[in-house]
């Protein structure tokens, strides 16, 4: 139920992955100790300065989306046993083993997202223009959105922003980032 990768809006392709250790370039990714992420997971950074799923609380403005998981010296790290996009780490993540999320953060890349309700109930959902949140505060939301949540008033602008129905799976909205903390300009 993840976010995957659609399309871009840009004309040489628009990746703009981000993720590293300590003194990272531009900067270091590190998942919170005993976090949780999955690809296409929609990731913020914790109070402490560390990589966690984002939900619909209020202020979060997720970072981007997570595309895989490594190890502090840049090499994959295998998948938690069972899933082939699940990863666990551990309780010293931060300080020790210091694993991190690979995340495309690109204001211009298209992702289709699974919704919880109704596509086109609240607010034209489906229709490009609405802003939409994600679904619930759960970790295990990160990576749904919730039909309720949309809006079209801009002083109540959403994390991502709504181009329309997923034209291959019309359970889904195509949507990209709406406001990044790497664009200095948040207003969630």
């Amino acid at each position: 139920m993840a976010f995957r990768k659609f399309s871009t809006l840009s004309a040489n392709g628009g990746d703009m992955v981000l993720g590293g250790a300590v003194n990272s370039t531009p900067m270091a990714t590190i998942i919170a100790n005993s976090g949780v992420v999955r690809v296409g997971d929609a990731v913020v950074f914790d109070s402490s300065g560390f990589i966690a799923r984002a939900t619909n609380a209020s202020g979060q403005c997720p970072v981007g989306i997570v595309v895989t998981v490594a190890t502090a010296d840049g090499v994959a790290v295998t998948a938690d046993s069972g899933t082939t996009d699940t990863w666990t780490v551990a309780s010293d993540n931060q300080t020790v083993a210091q694993r991190y999320a690979a995340i495309e953060a690109s204001p211009f890349t298209i992702w289709s997202a699974a919704v919880v309700g109704t596509i086109g109930t609240t607010n034209a959902s489906g229709r490009p223009g609405a802003w939409i949140n994600l679904n619930g505060t759960a970790a295990a939301d990160a990576g749904r959105l919730a039909e309720t949540a949309a809006t079209r008033t801009a002083t109540t602008q959403g994390q991502f922003l709504v181009l329309g129905t997923d034209p291959t799976d019309s359970t889904r909205l195509l949507v990209k980032l709406s406001s990044s903390l790497l664009d200095g300009a948040v207003q969630i």
